[in-house]
């Protein structure tokens, strides 16, 4: 893998097994070079398989998994694996060893000498938040689940990988550990650049840290698309649905003002309520509740846009755009 985020590529996967089951249909879709793109499914619906595919730890039927245009097919597994860092919902630490020892794992397979191996450790505990000195020589019984989790992102970044897979991370965490550490991923990402795949059944998660999410259903690629768009024009009623116990309060949590704003119809009037397009929905309209001002303007990108009525953004937020 070269030294930039891959753009990883899926065309017209499939994946039968010889019991007859058919894991994956026909399934097309890229995420591009240094995004975050979420597979949100239920279980059983072939996210987790479309993972495994791009580390060759399953193998497609028909079609091609590529990285910028290399298929997967074409590496040697083993380098391919230790160019991908790999993250699983338990962790999957060796539980005999210290925690450094796990994070230094890939980098000796790799064959760093022990000073490039020491630095790539500490500096991937750190950047993981979970510092060497205080944490380093513990094994992970003597860790919290969070803590194991950290340890465990700090091992998959340790040599410093362009690709990220992630299934379900932090589906063991309490919420209040998870929401944390979804906020620290981003961060994380940001600052080193590489291309995620984030496996998850919460599409609250997905919302949270993913710039694209892929729905799948039984093995069919359902919608690809933004937050926003599939929060606010699910392709159809199968689309709906992941979203449908949970849409409103997506919506007001995850959908900036702007978002919004560009899907509602003016309204006749003027307005001394100017609001940032970057607001969170939700606060948005407490602003506008607090004014007293039941219409609005919104400013984006050096523009004024509006004036809209409080009362369309509630009825937009409500039903979608579908």
């Amino acid at each position: 893998m070269s030294d930039r985020a891959p753009e990883v590529a899926f065309a017209g996967v499939s994946l039968r097994y010889p019991n007859g089951v058919q894991a994956l249909n026909d399934v097309t879709f890229s995420v591009p070079a240094g995004s975050i793109c979420a597979l949100m499914g239920g279980s059983g619906s072939g996210k987790t398989t479309l993972l495994k595919l791009v580390n060759r730890m399953e193998r497609t039927s028909a079609g091609d998994v590529s990285l910028d245009g290399r298929p997967v097919d074409s590496s040697d597994p083993v380098m391919l694996r230790r160019s991908i860092g790999y993250v699983i919902q338990e962790g999957g630490l060796f539980p005999h060893w210290t925690a450094e020892r796990n994070v230094g794992l890939v980098p000796r397979l790799l064959g760093c000498d022990q000073r490039t191996s020491d630095e790539l450790v500490t500096s991937a505990m750190d950047l993981a938040r979970i510092p060497r000195a205080e944490f380093g020589r513990r094994r992970p019984d003597q860790l919290s689940g969070g803590q194991r989790q950290r340890v465990a992102i700090a091992r998959a970044i340790a040599a410093r990988p362009r690709l990220l897979l992630l299934d379900e991370p932090f589906g063991a965490l309490d919420p209040a550990i998870r929401a944390e550490m979804q906020d620290e991923l981003r961060a994380l990402v940001k600052r080193l650049g590489c291309t995620v795949i984030l496996v998850t059944h919460d599409i609250a998660e997905a919302f949270a840290v993913a710039d694209r999410i892929v729905l799948i259903d039984h093995g069919r690629l359902v919608q690809i698309g933004s937050p926003v768009e599939i929060a606010l024009a699910p392709s159809d009623a199968v689309a709906a649905a992941f979203t449908a116990k949970q849409a409103l309060e997506l919506r007001l949590r995850h959908l900036r003002l702007a978002d919004v704003a560009v899907n509602l119809p003016t309204c006749d009037g003027t307005s001394n309520t100017e609001l940032s397009g970057e607001r969170a929905v939700a606060d948005a309209l407490g602003a506008i509740a607090r004014s007293g001002d039941e219409r609005f303007t919104v400013l984006h990108q050096g523009r004024r846009l509006g004036p809209f009525h409080r009362r369309a953004v509630w009825d937009l937020l409500q039903r979608g755009t579908a």
